[in-house]
Formats: C-alpha cells, sequence, structure tokens
C-alpha cells in the first residue's frame, strides 16, 4: 500500500473550478454517464463524479494499534483497479492530454464504466502529440541509455514510441541504434580494454579467482604488447574473449575451427568447450 495526499491529487483544484458544487462519494458500482448515448466529452460535475469513484479505491490509513494516521492508501481490494487507472491516465498526460491529472483519471473512469464513450481525450491513449512530454522524456532515456551503452534499455524507449505512433522519432532513434552498433563494432582492442579498465567490470575479483581462470582464455604473449598479463587478469573470461577475438581480426589471424560438441554426453561436451575455450577457439 501507498499513500496519497487527497490534496495533491487534485480534489481542491477541482472543488474551486465547481464553485458551489458539493463534493459527494458515490459507490463503486456507479456508472457514469451511461445510457445517454455517445458523448466526446465530460462535463465538471461528471469529471468530480468520476474522481469520487476512484477515490473510493482508497481508505484511510491506521497505524498497528488502531489509530488513524492522517494518509490515505489503497484499499487491497481495488489495487489492480487503482494501478490500471493510474497507467492509463499517465498515459494520457504523456502523451500530450492537457488537462491536469484529476481530469484524466475522470477520462478513464468513464472509459471503464461507459464503452459508448468516445471521449476526445481518449486519443491520447495512443496517440502522442508533437508537444507531449513523453518525446523529451523519450530523447533523455535514449541519450543515458546511449551513454550507458545498453542497448535494451534504446530498444525499450523505440518500443514504446512506435506504441505512440511516433513512426519519425522512431525512425531517428532506430538510425542511431544502428550507427551505435555499427560504431562499436569497430573499435579496436586497445580501445575495447582500456574502457574495461576505466570503468571496471562487476566480476574483476572473481576473475582473479584459480577457478574463474580455468574458464579463461589462455593468456597469449603474441598479443602482450596490447593486453599485458596483469590486465589480462584484472579482465573477466567474456572481455578477454572480445578482445583476443578482436586482436585476431585486426591482424589478420585465422582462427581454427572449434572441436565440434555434436553427438556427445553433456558431461563431455562440457569438457570439450572447456578446450575450446582454453584454446581460444570459442
Amino acid at each position: 500500500m501507498f499513500t496519497r495526499d487527497i490534496e495533491d491529487r487534485g480534489v481542491k483544484d477541482i472543488q474551486a473550478e465547481a464553485g458551489t458544487l458539493e463534493s459527494q462519494r458515490l459507490k463503486t458500482d456507479f456508472t457514469a454517464g451511461a445510457g445517454i448515448g455517445l458523448k466526446t466529452s465530460l462535463k465538471l460535475s461528471e469529471v468530480q463524479n468520476n474522481f469520487s469513484i476512484y477515490d473510493n479505491y482508497y481508505m484511510d490509513e491506521v497505524n498497528k494499534i488502531g489509530d488513524k494516521t492522517g494518509n490515505r492508501v489503497v484499499n487491497p481490494q481495488f489495487a489492480d483497479n487503482v494501478a490500471q487507472i493510474d497507467k492509463q491516465a499517465d498515459t494520457l498526460i504523456d502523451n500530450g492530454f492537457g488537462g491536469n491529472r484529476t481530469q484524466a483519471i475522470a477520462e478513464i473512469v468513464e472509459m471503464m464504466n461507459n464503452p459508448s464513450y468516445r471521449g476526445d481525450a481518449l486519443q491520447f491513449l495512443n496517440n502522442a502529440n508533437d508537444a507531449s512530454p513523453i518525446l523529451e522524456k523519450a530523447e533523455d532515456a535514449f541519450n543515458i541509455a546511449l551513454e550507458e551503452r545498453n542497448i535494451s534499455k534504446m530498444e525499450s524507449v523505440i518500443k514504446d514510441l512506435e506504441t505512440r505512433n511516433r513512426p519519425d522519432e522512431v525512425k531517428i532513434y532506430k538510425d542511431r541504434l544502428e550507427q551505435f552498433k555499427k560504431d562499436e563494432a569497430n573499435l579496436s582492442a586497445e580501445t575495447i580494454k582500456e574502457r574495461a579498465l576505466d570503468e571496471g567490470e562487476p566480476d574483476v575479483e572473481d576473475a582473479k579467482t584459480i577457478d574463474f581462470q580455468a574458464d579463461k582464455p589462455k593468456f597469449k604473449q603474441e598479443y602482450k604488447d596490447t593486453l599485458s598479463f596483469g590486465e589480462y587478469m584484472d579482465l573477466s573470461e567474456d572481455k578477454v574473449k572480445e578482445i583476443y577475438n578482436k586482436l585476431d581480426r585486426e591482424r589478420g589471424v585465422e582462427k581454427s575451427k572449434a572441436l565440434t560438441t555434436e553427438g556427445l554426453s553433456e558431461s563431455d561436451a562440457a569438457i570439450v568447450d572447456k578446450i575450446n575455450t582454453a584454446l581460444g577457439l570459442s
């Protein structure tokens, strides 16, 4: 459960706009706007009524001795309802809906309770406009992922924009991702090594253990000008493999074909894999 201050959720704002309109709690089975044909917008009273439905999913928080704390928390029975409404209301706002959060929540409640509702605001569930906050958030998120060299996060930003019907931005970020992949593929072995040593790796301590060393390619004297033995010891198995493979390509070394594990038992295949790794063939 989490706390939610009523004032922060906009009740006072709505009451101020309503003038003398009094707030009234409604039963949770109230169906807003049903039976009045197609609607494309909500009246102020409907906004307040719909928000009251949402507000009824909350309850007074009590402490261990049963005293009210003054906070409002989600009633566990309606946690899924609140989560769904919150998520869709956030989507409306992120995609450029011009109203406040209380109004966004009211739109979602109306949509859920009145299947015939065709509110103009609902277009923002699947379409972000040119001034939508999500575009700036997407740019920030993509740039951070780019700095972190996190491809999965970049792909996540692109996928999210696809759901918001922003094909131009999708193309821009896809192009940037492809360029990033090309740039990464063209990094020199020296750059890969320096980056790994500068930034550190989470498994550096493991890399220094005897058991871990058994899975690393053997140290290659012919490449000590780029990767010294000390540096070799400080880097993980995967990073050493990456550097050695890059050096092979840079220096035109043709790698021997790895020993096959086809037809072998699981235990024998594991032994062959270790041999391939030790020989730098994996």
